[in-house]
């Protein structure tokens, strides 16, 4: 649920801004309920310190006080691209998915929705320390198997075995997370309605359309056009000021 409550759980885990800094300026106008400078100076504050997904959890909030679900969706999905793991920022966003016009069934394998779980169970950076730390126990688990005695390779080769069967059930995990920290195709309709076109071009036939706050996948650009596609495998083209990446 969206209150201040979350909100003010999230800036006291942040570093204190001064209150002459965007970020403070920021605070400022969220209290007084002055949200669109909220996010105005929360903007601002991004650009001169780069994203943080308190920044990010933020700026969604703001921006759904405002009136514009679909910033708002935007900016809770950049704070889930930092961090997977924060429930805050998962409850607005199913939250906000409640409110959306467009409701688009996904087919979604079970290896795929365990596997989706389990890395919002743990952040990249998180997963990453784990996997080199269990490497450097299996190389050095594995030296002693090999110039130790027979007692002490025993237990290292057990020690060894269970290492990799950890690492090995943690590596689709650590890919998971590399490949959507690279993965930039993924954007949010910010227009209220628009129509998808057929082609790049309001010349084009209107096949469907699509309502702020949609999460969809850019597959390419032409002459200012976006060609996007549901979860559901629909595809057409918006214009790209339609659409931003997250």
């Amino acid at each position: 649920m969206i209150n201040t409550l979350i909100l003010a759980a999230v800036l006291a885990a942040t570093p204190p801004a001064a209150p002459g800094t965007p970020f403070g300026m920021g605070v400022a106008a969220y209290e007084n309920g002055d949200f669109a400078a909220a996010a105005e100076a929360w903007e601002t504050w991004s650009r001169q310190q780069g994203a943080d997904a308190a920044t990010c959890f933020n700026l969604g909030n703001a921006y759904y006080k405002s009136g514009k679900l679909g910033r708002a969706v935007l900016a809770w999905e950049r704070a889930r691209r930092i961090d997977p793991g924060d429930k805050d920022t998962a409850e607005n966003l199913e939250f906000a998915r409640r409110l959306l016009v467009d409701e688009v069934p996904v087919d979604e394998s079970v290896v795929a929705s365990l596997l989706a779980r389990a890395a919002a169970a743990v952040s990249f950076a998180e997963s990453m320390v784990v996997a080199l730390l269990l490497w450097e126990i299996l190389g050095v688990a594995a030296l002693v198997a090999i110039l130790a005695g027979n007692g002490k390779r025993r237990a290292a080769v057990a020690l060894a075995g269970v290492t990799l069967v950890v690492l090995l059930a943690l590596m689709p995990v650590v890919v998971w997370h590399w490949q959507s920290h690279l993965d930039r195709s993924q954007a949010v309709v910010l227009a209220k309605v628009i129509e998808v076109r057929s082609g790049p071009g309001d010349r084009y036939t209107s096949v469907f359309t699509v309502h702020e706050g949609l999460v969809v996948r850019v597959k390419q650009t032409a002459s200012g056009w976006h060609q996007v596609a549901l979860p559901n495998g629909l595809a057409g083209w918006v214009p790209a000021d339609a659409v931003e990446r997250i």
